[in-house]
């Protein structure tokens, strides 16, 4: 019997799907700081993509198997990607700003 499930070893490697998703709530959870939305958004942001690489790491980890380090740099990946596309949304309404501001004509 195999200690590590095929359901975690899949979720070890990042698809192009995964990072779009990642980009998505980075930049949901970035929108919902800048309006003062709900932080609920935050919440969901959280869960939806760093949650699952922690737990992937972890599992393993705690069980003194193999295979968490895969979980660990997609976690990383996860968090380099929300720093992104949260930082293009800081740059994007802080620009966004200065023209209603008359700065950048």
């Amino acid at each position: 019997m195999d200690p590590v499930p095929s359901e975690i070893t899949a979720r070890i490697q990042a698809g192009p799907s995964d990072i779009v998703l990642v980009l998505a709530s980075g930049a949901a959870g970035a929108i919902a700081l800048c309006t003062g939305g709900s932080s609920t958004l935050i919440g969901v942001m959280v869960v939806v993509a760093l949650m699952p690489p922690l737990v992937t790491a972890g599992l393993p980890w705690g069980g003194g198997y193999s295979g968490w380090q895969g979980g660990l740099s997609l976690f990383a990946l996860n968090l380099a990607c929300i720093v992104v596309s949260g930082s293009v949304v800081f740059v994007i309404r802080k620009l966004i700003r200065l023209e209603q501001r008359g700065f950048l004509h």
